[in-house]
């Protein structure tokens, strides 16, 4: 977890040299190289509700688990 992003990053770590193809492009990783691989942001309601109005959408319902850990949030766009 990195606080001041307040985000999950995720890397894959080699723990051996590798090679691997995808399509035709050949990716090498030495070991201990890692590879990006996601980014988790954590919001609270509040803050992704201002995010969201300062993008042009207006918030609505807020539905959460019983521990309010996770969330879903209806918002509306206020422009087209």
């Amino acid at each position: 977890y990195n606080p001041a992003y307040r985000r999950i990053e995720m890397h894959l770590r080699a723990t051996k040299p590798l090679e691997f193809r995808l399509g035709a492009q050949t990716y090498v990783f030495n070991e201990g190289e890692t590879l990006h691989t996601e980014h988790s942001h954590k919001y609270t309601v509040s803050g992704f509700q201002a995010m969201a109005q300062r993008a042009g959408f207006r918030p609505g319902a807020v539905w959460t688990d019983p521990n309010q850990w996770f969330a879903v949030l209806w918002l509306e766009a206020e422009r087209v």
